[in-house]
């Protein structure tokens, strides 16, 4: 999947997909690496561990 995609993912999630500005939005406050972890909630830390394939202690605010 590219960012893109990850983007417009996101921008479907808030139920504006024809959107052009909302995926542009996502792409100016999230990396990709915080778009997959957006998309992968709501779950607990282990269920967002599993799904991102980042460690626990990566996800944990500090």
């Amino acid at each position: 999947m590219n960012d893109e995609d990850l983007y417009q993912q996101l921008a479907n999630r808030v139920l504006m997909p024809q959107s052009k500005i909302i995926p542009e939005l996502f792409r100016m406050i999230a990396d990709e690496e915080e778009a997959r972890l957006l998309l992968s909630t709501p779950g607990t830390l282990p269920e967002l561990a599993e799904k991102t394939g980042l460690p626990p202690k990566r996800l944990r605010r500090n």
